[in-house]
């Protein structure tokens, strides 16, 4: 499926189509990268910022097309750390997704266009993490064990928030 395909199939699945910023999220695509999930909203901080929170088999990027602002800012999947989707009224919901090195917050999103994009993003970061981690009772206890020490490194003032989660990231991937 062509970059162009996967964003028209994310389209289809939206509740609130950004049928708009379709061209624009093609532009931004990488060769052989394809689109999973979009959703519609407001980065977090501007004032009805109007863009749209894509989903791709590499990173989440949150991209402004705008006659006034551009912006487009991406966290590659291996650096997310979590995600979160928050309902706060009738019909809308806000995206919050931390990565070791950013944080994205996307507001005013379809409720149900958050909830499939958060699910979605939750499936493809646990099966790269069970692709990257062959669960064995040993690399389990192997892997609490660091992160039980980056903890106390953190606690002890000698790693710096930042650092933390850089270093647990790469312990996860």
């Amino acid at each position: 499926m062509t970059g162009s395909e996967s964003v028209q199939t994310a389209i289809g699945l939206m509740n609130k189509p950004a049928t708009r910023l379709a061209p624009k999220v093609e532009e931004h695509l990488d060769d052989s990268e394809r689109v999973i999930r979009m959703a519609k909203g407001d980065r977090a901080g501007g004032a009805f910022s109007g863009g749209v929170l894509v989903l791709t088999d590499r990173r989440v990027f949150f991209l402004k097309d705008g006659p006034l602002r551009k912006e487009s800012e991406s966290i590659p999947l291996d650096l997310i750390t979590a995600a979160s989707v928050k309902s706060t009224l009738l019909t809308s919901a806000t995206i919050k997704i931390t990565g070791a090195q950013s944080n994205e917050t996307v507001e005013r999103v379809n409720k149900a266009d958050a909830s499939d994009f958060v699910t979605e993003l939750r499936r493809l970061l646990n099966e790269r993490s069970r692709s990257a981690f062959p669960a064995t009772q040993s690399s389990v206890a192997d892997l609490a064990e660091q992160l039980t020490k980056l903890g106390e490194l953190r606690d002890k003032g000698l790693l710096s928030d930042a650092e933390f989660e850089a270093h647990k990231a790469k312990l996860l991937r």
